[in-house]
């Protein structure tokens, strides 16, 4: 195989940050989340509609969307501020914004392996735990009680 290394011009560079730049700015403006993994049962409820649609691998979801697991069903998400999410059966995610989400049932995973320019808060009907970079754990019972479980770093968790 014949290889051939470009010279990085200023140019070239000057056209490897925009389209970076150009990407983020389509993450941004598609929505804070995006699904990377789907299992089972996962619908999502685009803001402004009525109804689920079954989650697609590759989805942006913007703010206000809802996403729901069935019995069976988990959802993988990658947050545009970094973090990665899992969120198991019976669950359900209110997005609200890269920094922001609402746990309504269920338990979501999540991970993050830098540290976040902003916190980020999981709301819960009982509590909100505000993440400063961490690997935890936020679960909602049936009777709307939040449990937090903290594997490493901080979180900051306070009554609703």
């Amino acid at each position: 195989m014949n290889r051939r290394l470009i010279p990085l011009t200023p140019l070239l560079a000057l056209a490897l940050l925009v389209g970076a730049i150009q990407s983020r700015a389509h993450a941004d403006a598609a929505g804070p989340a995006q699904l990377t993994s789907v299992e089972g049962p996962v619908g999502v409820r685009l803001p402004n509609k009525t109804a689920f649609e079954p989650g697609q691998v590759g989805e942006w979801l913007p703010a206000g969307t809802i996403l729901r697991t069935g019995l069976h069903g988990k959802a993988g998400l990658h947050w545009s501020n970094g973090g990665d999410f899992v969120l198991e059966p019976l669950g359900e995610l209110d997005i609200q914004d890269p920094n922001d989400t609402r746990v309504d049932a269920g338990q979501v995973w999540a991970r993050y392996t830098h540290k976040l320019l902003a916190p980020f808060s999981f709301q819960t009907p009982s509590a909100t735990a505000v993440v400063r970079g961490t690997i935890l754990g936020v679960r909602v019972d049936g009777l709307g009680v939040s449990r937090v479980t903290v594997f490493r770093g901080l979180v900051e968790v306070s009554d609703a």
